[in-house]
């Protein structure tokens, strides 16, 4: 991450932790699981969590989806079936998909943006036209 990134992220208050997201926590390793860098920072709920870790995604999706999380931006790597068993997952856990596209540099990549049911009303939404990912 580039330091004009940094700087961009401090002005949004935002939360940077550069870290290893594993599936358990290994402090001495850098490595913490998700749901403990949601506990360590006090974060009960989420507005809005990027993700892009290079494949690592599949290792967490589980753990992403028990902490109560807003929308959802994450960069999906590798084959199609792989992609849909996480987007798959994030669906049975109350998520709807409202945008996607493929990665023009990666076309093993692609970002999807999702939202959580929980949500829809905090942010405007009136028009859901179905559940098809579960």
């Amino acid at each position: 991450m580039g330091s004009g990134t940094v700087e961009a992220y401090k002005r949004i208050n935002a939360t940077i932790m550069p870290a290893y997201l594993a599936k358990e926590t290994n402090a001495s390793l850098g490595r913490y699981s998700f749901s403990d860098i949601a506990k360590m920072h006090n974060h009960s709920k989420i507005d809005i969590l990027k993700i892009d870790i290079e494949g690592g995604e599949y290792d967490v999706a589980d753990q992403i989806v028990q902490v109560p999380i807003c929308q959802i931006l994450i960069e999906l790597h590798g084959a199609a079936k792989q992609m849909m068993g996480a987007l798959e997952t994030f669906s049975k856990s109350g998520f709807y998909l409202f945008h996607h596209e493929i990665n023009g540099g990666n076309l093993k990549a692609s970002e999807f943006s999702l939202i959580h049911e929980s949500c829809l009303k905090d942010y405007a939404v009136e028009l859901v036209l179905g559940r098809y990912l579960s």
